[in-house]
């Protein structure tokens, strides 16, 4: 795929999802340190970012947008409805070149970027999609379902970064989430399941999406095993092949895109 799709980082400690043509990348979220974005960046070989996208003003998301943004001149994109609760969140704000964008489609460089709505307990969360024209890829993390929107924007993706974010019974089970924590993670504001993820993604994979990447999973309540073993099932009652659509389950610790690991699992 020219239009390459992958993860820096995915999980409780830290987001950052990078789409990239040549020479022009787009970060999508920064919830790293700056050196620990330098450091992953330049091992897959990212040179430059050219924007920062926000999905939504989660501090797992953000928390490194401004420091990268002000080190490097990089513009920053928030939803206009999202801006107020944004940069409420950041300690400069003269400093930092802030772009706002509205429901509609929006092009920058090459890319053509389409936010859609995602129900999360934030202020406008959204997803996007992403298209150089001739390749579509999207991310959705973060959101408690899937929607008729959701889905509707999802099809016709030739890749895409799915939400499994925790096994149900681990959750149900634990001892270290309260209660109330439980209840919002497990509502329609909260976090895709590993059921729900996959099941979204074998209904892209039976209208072609080739490739698709599991992310955003949860340290306390989640593992990969528990991630395979969803899909694996149900794929397999969707009667889809091992061939049909590439796999990879986005780490916390390491750099993961299409086609490659970078470095060992941990």
């Amino acid at each position: 795929m020219e239009l390459e799709t992958g993860t820096l980082a995915s999980g409780s400690k830290g987001n950052s999802i990078f789409i990239r043509k040549g020479r022009d990348c787009i970060i999508c979220d920064q919830g790293l340190s700056v050196k620990e974005f330098l450091t992953r960046a330049k091992g897959v070989g990212i040179e430059r970012v050219s924007a920062i996208i926000i999905t939504h003003e989660h501090t797992d998301l953000i928390k490194g947008v401004e420091a990268l943004s002000q080190s490097y001149n990089i513009p920053v994109f928030v939803h206009e409805k999202a801006f107020k609760s944004f940069m409420e969140r950041v300690a400069d704000r003269k400093r930092l070149k802030v772009r706002t964008f509205g429901d509609s489609p929006f092009y920058f460089r090459d890319f053509k970027i389409t936010p859609f709505r995602i129900p999360h307990d934030t202020v406008y969360p959204v997803g996007f999609t992403v298209e150089d024209g001739r390749e579509k890829t999207a991310v959705a993390t973060d959101l408690g379902k899937v929607t008729e929107g959701v889905m509707e924007n999802l099809k016709g993706c030739d890749s895409a970064v799915i939400e499994t974010n925790h096994d149900i019974e681990l959750l149900k089970s634990g001892v270290k989430y309260p209660e109330k924590l439980k209840e919002r993670i497990l509502s329609d504001f909260g976090h895709l399941s590993n059921e729900s993820g996959a099941g979204l993604a074998a209904e892209l994979i039976k209208q072609g999406t080739k490739a698709v990447m599991f992310a955003h999973l949860s340290e306390e309540n989640n593992t990969e095993i528990h991630v395979r073993s969803a899909y694996g099932k149900i794929f397999e009652e969707n009667k889809i092949k091992e061939d049909d659509a590439e796999i990879q389950i986005a780490l916390q610790k390491k750099p993961c895109n299409f086609g490659r690991i970078y470095g060992k699992r941990q």
